[in-house]
């Protein structure tokens, strides 16, 4: 099979297990569990290193804490699933197909990326500009009435036509974006705009001390 030489890394389990672990751990190997740095090697797996804590006297491996952790799919199908998902945005169904993976199982891989994706490790600080935007989804204005009887509710209308705010049961999805001045920038989906759902996603977002400026 033809690899681009920036994809080298699929050629093999091997060099997909070598990449995850000079990603993962660039300076040094870190317990996932307690934090701690005294860390020796404590067997083999197939491909992977497993060691063992000298502080906390507990075993892992390069995929423990991970999305990849207790997955029965090899990491070169999630290397091969996450180019796919992200950089080609190829659709589950299709992505299954290529990958020789049942639907369910490629469903749940992305929906673990996703999920990792809407939890920052970092928070933005300063000063910090909020507003919404909406993003009209679900099956509104196509032929998808075979689809709409399977999920058991009558069709609705399109979302253009719909008046006040959005929300995610009436598929018009908030998206709220957090933008530091002169910094980084984070983008969230949320369930409504209302007061409680905002001041949550504020305290999830931004550092304490911060100023943030809203329309409001």
């Amino acid at each position: 099979m033809f690899v681009p030489e920036v994809f080298r890394f699929l050629s093999s389990e091997g060099e997909c297990v070598a990449l995850l672990r000079r990603v993962r751990w660039p300076d040094d190997v870190t317990c996932p569990i307690c934090g701690s740095r005294d860390v020796i090697r404590w067997c083999r797996y197939r491909d992977y290193q497993r060691y063992m804590c000298k502080v906390c006297f507990r075993t892992f491996n390069d995929k423990t804490g991970t999305i990849f952790h207790y997955s029965r799919m090899s990491l070169r199908c999630w290397v091969l699933l996450i180019i796919l998902f992200t950089l080609i945005h190829s659709s589950i169904r299709s992505i299954g197909w290529l990958l020789g993976v049942s639907y369910m199982s490629v469903f749940r891989a992305c929906k673990r990326i996703l999920v990792s994706l809407n939890q920052p490790t970092v928070k933005l600080g300063g000063v910090v500009e909020v507003d919404e935007s909406y993003q009209t989804a679900g099956l509104k204005g196509r032929n998808n009435s075979s689809l709409i009887k399977m999920l058991g509710r009558v069709p609705r209308s399109r979302g253009l036509k719909r008046r006040g705010r959005g929300r995610y049961e009436v598929d018009k999805v908030p998206v709220f974006a957090f933008v530091e001045r002169g910094g980084a920038r984070l983008f969230t989906a949320a369930k409504d705009v209302t007061e409680s759902t905002i001041l949550a996603l504020v305290v999830q977002r931004i550092e304490p001390g911060s100023k943030a400026y809203t329309d409001e």
